[in-house]
């Protein structure tokens, strides 16, 4: 059971660098903008086949009845993928794109196509902006397909921002990069624990991981026989941590 769903959880990551592949082989570096629309389709399309019936995959906005400074009802900025609770009503829903109250969101993502070790503390940055709308917990990720950074140490830049976000509830919390293009590398997990950003080499089986948590973040329940597949490293993702960023100075 433990290597069929190693190997299941590696399918993940390739499907991903598979579909990349395709439209940027199809269109080519001069319409990277196309690409990285098809992007966040490609994640939007993968999660409604994973996800409790429950919930519905979509992109836009979150409203919140909540009055800001110039007497405007608050909005975030678009968000590429949101992740909400179906039996809310929504504000506008046409196709994939939605306008959702705060209340009936489970999860967040950010999606890059590429990005290097200073910008991502930028991306971070941006993400965590979601908590002028948003009070409660929830998935707030980052899924990256690509960087030509070496991810082996954090940056200055990107510990100041890691450090920030161990602040607040609804910060990022987990975060994924499919393939370095430089380093011949394949996958980096980055989750939020506690007070403690921990980063984990797991190859191709990144991608797995990130919804894997996901799931366990945005579900109401999951059943425990299927932990072992999510989860397929046999003595946990641990041994293969590199760095950690704590809130606090030792």
């Amino acid at each position: 059971m433990k290597i069929s769903s190693l190997n299941y959880q590696e399918t993940i990551s390739q499907e991903f660098k598979a579909y990349q592949n395709k439209v940027r082989n199809l269109i080519g570096k001069k319409h990277y903008g196309a690409d990285g629309n098809y992007k966040e389709i490609i994640l939007i399309n993968f999660l409604k086949k994973i996800v409790p019936l429950n919930l519905s995959v979509g992109t836009g906005f979150v409203k919140s009845s909540t009055i800001d400074n110039l007497n405007n009802n608050a909005i975030s900025t678009q968000i590429d993928v949101i992740i909400y609770n179906n039996s809310y009503p929504v504000y506008f829903k046409e196709g994939d794109f939605v306008i959702v109250p705060p209340e009936s969101v489970k999860g967040v993502i950010e999606v890059k196509t590429s990005q290097t070790i200073s910008v991502l503390a930028n991306t971070i940055n941006k993400s965590n902006s979601i908590q002028k709308i948003i009070s409660h917990e929830i998935f707030n990720g980052i899924f990256v397909y690509d960087t030509k950074s070496d991810f082996y140490s954090p940056t200055e830049k990107l510990e100041s921002s890691m450090k920030l976000s161990l602040k607040s509830n609804s910060s990022v919390n987990h975060i994924v990069i499919n393939e370095n293009k430089s380093f011949a590398q394949n996958g980096i997990f980055i989750k939020k624990s506690d007070d403690i950003y921990s980063c984990y080499d797991l190859g191709n089986i990144s991608v797995g991981y990130f919804f894997s948590n996901l799931l366990e973040y945005v579900s109401d329940k999951v059943a425990p026989s299927m932990k072992s597949h999510m989860y397929p490293i046999m003595n946990g993702k641990t041994s293969k941590m590199i760095w950690q960023v704590s809130k606090y100075e030792y």
